[in-house]
Formats: C-alpha cells, sequence, structure tokens
C-alpha cells in the first residue's frame, strides 16, 4: 500500500513538468521542421518554468538540490561541447538543457551515470536519429546508384583498381587508430580508478562505444593534430603494459588485441557512418537535420520506457 502510494505521489509529482516538456516538444518540433530554428522564447519559458517548479520542490525538500545542479552543469557542458563540434545546431543545444531541466530525477528508470541522468535523453535522441538518418542515406545511395551499378556489371567496362593511400594519409589514419586503441586500452584502468572515489558510476564498454560514436569527429581531429597527446599516450601504455606483459604476459596480449580489434571496429563503423551521412547531408536541399524532434522522442522514451 505504501508503495502504491509513493508511485502515484511520484506521477503526481511528474504530471506539471510533463505538461510544459509536451507542450514544448510540439512546438519546437514543429518550428525547427517548419523554419529550421528553435525560437529563444521557447527556450526562455522552459528555463523559467524549471527554475520556479524545481525552487518550490527543492524547498519542500522533494528533489535534490546537488543532483539538479550537477546534472545541469554536466548538460551544460555536453551540450555546449557538441555544438562546437558540430554535432548539433546551439539551439538543439539550448533544449537539450531544457529538458534535462524538466525530466525530474524520477523518471529515469536505469540511470547510466548517477551524477548525470540526463544521458539518457542523449541515448534516446541520438540511436534513433542515426539509424533513421543512416537509412534515409542508404536508400539514397542505392536509389542513385543501383542503376549505374548493375549496367557496369553487364557492360564490365570497369576493372577493379587498388590503390595505395598516400603517406599522410596513412599517419593520420595510424594517429587515429593508435588514439582510439589507447582509450580502449586504459577503459579499464579509468574504470578502476572511477569505482575507487565514486563507486556508483560505472562506465559499460558498449556506453563508451556510444560516446565515442557521437564525439569522434573532434577526437579525430585532435589525434591528427596534437602528437604531443600521442607521445603522451605512448608513454603511458608503455608504462603500463611493461610490467604487466611480464607477470601476466598471455592475459595482457589477450587485453591488447581486443583493445586494437575494439578501436578498429569503433572507427570502421563510425567513419563509414559519417561519410554516408555526409554525403547526405551534402546532397539534400536543406543541408541541415532538423534535430528538435529526436530530442522530443528521447524525452517521450525516457518517460514512459
Amino acid at each position: 500500500m505504501d508503495f502504491f502510494l509513493s508511485s502515484m505521489n511520484a506521477a503526481q509529482d511528474r504530471i506539471p513538468f510533463f505538461l510544459i516538456v509536451a507542450v514544448l516538444g510540439i512546438i519546437t518540433s514543429w518550428e525547427d521542421q517548419r523554419i529550421g530554428k528553435i525560437r529563444n522564447v521557447w527556450i526562455v519559458s522552459g528555463l523559467i518554468y524549471a527554475f520556479i517548479f524545481y525552487f518550490v520542490t527543492v524547498f519542500l525538500s522533494i528533489v535534490p538540490l546537488n543532483i539538479l545542479i550537477i546534472n545541469f552543469f554536466i548538460s551544460f557542458a555536453v551540450s555546449y561541447g557538441m555544438w562546437k563540434s558540430d554535432i548539433w545546431k546551439p539551439g538543439d543545444a539550448k533544449l537539450f538543457i531544457i529538458y534535462s531541466l524538466l525530466t525530474p530525477p524520477s523518471v529515469y528508470g536505469k540511470v547510466y551515470f548517477s551524477v548525470f541522468p540526463a544521458f539518457n535523453l542523449l541515448m534516446a535522441s541520438f540511436i534513433p536519429a542515426t539509424i533513421s538518418l543512416i537509412l534515409i542515406a542508404f536508400s539514397g545511395v542505392l536509389k542513385n546508384n543501383l542503376k549505374n551499378f548493375i549496367l557496369n556489371l553487364k557492360l564490365k567496362t570497369q576493372k577493379i583498381k587498388f590503390t595505395i593511400p598516400e603517406k599522410r594519409h596513412l599517419i593520420a589514419m595510424s594517429k587515429v587508430i593508435f588514439g582510439f586503441f589507447c582509450i580502449m586500452l586504459f577503459r579499464k584502468i579509468f574504470q578502476e580508478k572511477l569505482n575507487y572515489y565514486f563507486p556508483s558510476l560505472t562506465v559499460n564498454k558498449n556506453i563508451l562505444f556510444f560516446m565515442l560514436f557521437l564525439i569522434y569527429k573532434p577526437l579525430t581531429k585532435i589525434f591528427k593534430r596534437f602528437n604531443l597527446l600521442l607521445l603522451i599516450l605512448a608513454f603511458l601504455a608503455l608504462f603500463y603494459l611493461a610490467p604487466e606483459i611480464a607477470y601476466r604476459p598471455k592475459e595482457k596480449l589477450i587485453e591488447v588485441m581486443s583493445s586494437f580489434l575494439t578501436s578498429l571496429a569503433l572507427i570502421t563503423v563510425s567513419d563509414n557512418v559519417m561519410r554516408l551521412i555526409d554525403d547526405h547531408v551534402a546532397q539534400s536541399k536543406t543541408k541541415t537535420m532538423p534535430f528538435a524532434i529526436w530530442l522530443f522522442l528521447g524525452v517521450v522514451l525516457t518517460w514512459f520506457f
């Protein structure tokens, strides 16, 4: 009986948030689709509503203040970083911050990061959007190239040519592979340190794969540009592997190969998906993808699933 009453109270606490989220989501999705931007009037309205309601809930000790503050600042940092990395537009970044504020902690089911529960919103928005964009882009490629491909097979006029990449491209790609390899290699060390200082913070390998996919482009630029960073990573890798291989050679070699193959898989998937999406965006009329509707979908999925 107590559980039922607490569930009812939690549901009642969510209603004021859900009403504004639904109105905000419908309006911004429609405007982003129609005029290609999210007006600041809706962002400011959502921000004012969130602060007023949270002031009341914190004052009544319904929602812990520390969780709200940490989640807000991490959401702000993630949104700003993704905007500066050209992953989404500034309007989408601001809208994500508002949604993270308007989604109470009680809404989240399984939380991947206790200090950043809005990560669930990020996943629920980007995964459907990415899958949809890949399918649309791939269907466009098939539509444009299938006819020519069949003609080429029939005529057999084109010969398969194997070209060796230029030296600078090989060097750049080697830097990227090594950078992602080090991230995968150090994941276990980072996780052990995080578990020691933050026991509730666990980074699953699949979650890490998704996060690296999102920031694949800016990371590749960093690895290609900053040689000093790669030297530091190489030193740390040797410092970590040398004594470990001496005592547990078989186990560590398996770990090295697993990290290397995982990094190759990540690079292969990310590179091809990004290229497919970039080609589709370059050939489309709008040159941009309205993302407000995907953010709203992510909110709905987070609230009800």
